[in-house]
């Protein structure tokens, strides 16, 4: 940052306590609006521009006080504040102007911007004309109610995705196991089986007086097979 100075090098004066001639004030505000056309032309808007956010140096006005800068294009309401910006220079230049409360260079400046066609460089002439063509209300009635199916279909798929998973987990009938499906390859379901123990309760076979396994069937076991015996 430099200091900003008048002509005999003391602190700049705000534009807010001068008082000018119609010619300085036209002046003024050319070079205001394109610095602000510049900031535009970078993604950014002032946001509270005013007279006493003005500087009137040696060399001309400088704009100061930036903490409130917006994005252009990332700001729902960077066109206000880029309006009301330029609105406050005219109305306050146009107090020693007049014909500076007639001009339209906030408009005209942001359709420029809109369109991808503002420069720095680029001559304005305050003069717009504003779109009074009538909105299309079916359309707009049309894509909301599209909008609508679609979140309605996709809220669909999703509460049916969720009934074919909790019918997957859940079992059908005691002793029926269900197994999760891998890889998308469905299973069918596969009871569990359990061996019963072993008929005689003195049986040291791997069978006897458990609910386990037996490590061989319970048809080999020799107690079991004498009990058989007539």
């Amino acid at each position: 940052m430099e200091p900003v100075a008048d002509a005999e090098g003391f602190s700049a004066p705000r534009l807010g306590e001068m008082e000018l001639r119609a010619e300085r004030a036209r002046e003024y505000h050319g070079v205001l609006v394109r610095q602000v056309v510049r900031m535009l032309c970078c993604g950014l808007v002032h946001g509270d521009l005013a007279a006493y956010d003005v500087l009137v140096g040696s060399d001309g006005p400088v704009v100061m006080d930036f903490p409130q800068v917006v994005s252009a294009g990332g700001n729902n309401a960077a066109r206000t504040m880029l309006l009301r910006d330029v609105n406050n220079l005219a109305a306050y230049l146009g107090r020693w102007a007049p014909g500076l409360l007639d001009t339209w260079y906030g408009e005209e400046m942001w359709a420029l911007f809109q369109a991808g066609e503002l420069r720095p460089d680029t001559e304005l002439s305050g003069e717009f004309t504003p779109d009074e063509s009538g909105v299309d209300l079916d359309s707009i009635r049309q894509s909301i109610n599209d909008a609508r199916e679609e979140v309605l279909i996709r809220q669909q798929g999703r509460e049916a995705a969720a009934e074919d998973w909790n019918l997957m987990e859940a079992p059908t009938r005691p002793g029926l196991r269900i197994s999760r499906p891998r890889a998308g390859i469905a299973r069918l379901p596969v009871a569990s089986h359990r061996p019963g123990p072993c008929p005689v309760r003195s049986c040291r076979c791997a069978g006897g007086g458990s609910t386990r396994r037996p490590a061989r069937p319970a048809r080999t076991c020799r107690a079991s097979v004498r009990l058989a015996r007539p």
